[in-house]
């Protein structure tokens, strides 16, 4: 993509637009490569490797994990193990944009361009309309895989292998489901949104953070912040993974109006083990069971 001016001008450039690599950029990508190098890039390897589902999970989250630490920009070696046991590291991927090579293939200095920023309330009112885009879009989407005998069997159901949530599962995802629901959810959420560069960015990384939380399968709302604000929490999704809650709960990632709207919510209650730990049980459950 460096090499073709085409490609590199309408696709790769996009993320160049930071010249200097931060964590929150590191997937900011255009959607093309995303699908050519991440999505296809994945499905290759896994297929070559013949990896379990759960080792294919622990690999791609490390592999998310490892791209962040690449762009945070930070070079601590001493204290970070992935700095020091790879040397394609933050300073290694940081080269790469040094110079702003011109059309003839002459270095040249990067231009200096100052953009005067939104303002916070039109940022967060961005925000805020790319989550209800992204909300209508995954919530139909997700819900027609799952009433769509088809593609549950051969798309859908590679996520609901786990039928435990837990977080290096939150994105073990089909591939055309992840280009279906997260890659053009995505560009559909921030083309009506009208983000900067950088509100995206910050934008998908909360994005992710918050389907990691979703899948996490720990319940702690007095110490996680995202559990108190979004009632659409890990309890709230693990009544969708359980054998019998697959009928309900499909809203994700951010509220679940659309299940309130369209009588798909499925009310829920977290009780204490007795063996220890929490899990939360479907209310009609309860009123069965009493």
């Amino acid at each position: 993509m460096h090499h073709n001016k085409f490609l590199f001008r309408h696709v790769h450039h996009q993320h160049h637009i930071f010249v200097v690599p931060h964590a929150i950029g590191a997937l900011y990508n255009h959607p093309v490569e995303s699908l050519l190098l991440d999505t296809l890039g994945g499905v290759v390897t896994l297929s070559i490797s013949g990896m379990t589902p759960r080792t294919e999970a622990i690999f791609l989250c490390f592999t998310m994990l490892k791209a962040v630490d690449d762009h945070c920009g930070i070079w601590f070696p001493r204290g970070n193990l992935i700095q020091r046991l790879f040397t394609n590291s933050c300073a290694y991927h940081d080269i790469l944009r040094r110079e702003v090579r011109t059309e003839e293939g002459s270095a040249s200095k990067a231009t200096k361009i100052i953009v005067q920023p939104p303002s916070i309330p039109i940022q967060t009112l961005q925000i805020l309309v790319a989550m209800f885009v992204m909300d209508t879009w995954q919530y139909f989407g997700h819900r027609y895989m799952h009433h769509n005998k088809f593609l549950f069997r051969h798309v859908h159901h590679q996520h609901h292998i786990f039928v435990v949530p837990h977080a290096i599962g939150a994105l073990y995802n089909h591939p055309v489901e992840s280009l279906l629901l997260d890659t053009l959810g995505g560009v559909v959420a921030l083309s009506i949104s009208g983000m900067t560069p950088r509100t995206e960015a910050i934008f998908l990384c909360f994005a992710m953070l918050k389907a990691v939380d979703d899948h996490c399968g720990i319940w702690f709302p007095r110490g996680n912040l995202i559990q108190r604000v979004f009632t659409n929490s890990c309890a709230y999704h693990d009544v969708h993974h359980q054998v019998r809650g697959g009928k309900y709960n499909f809203s994700q990632p951010f509220f679940p109006f659309w299940d309130k709207l369209l009588g798909t919510h499925m009310p829920h209650v977290v009780l204490r083990r007795p063996e220890g730990g929490y899990e939360a049980k479907m209310v009609k459950d309860l009123a069965n069971f009493s």
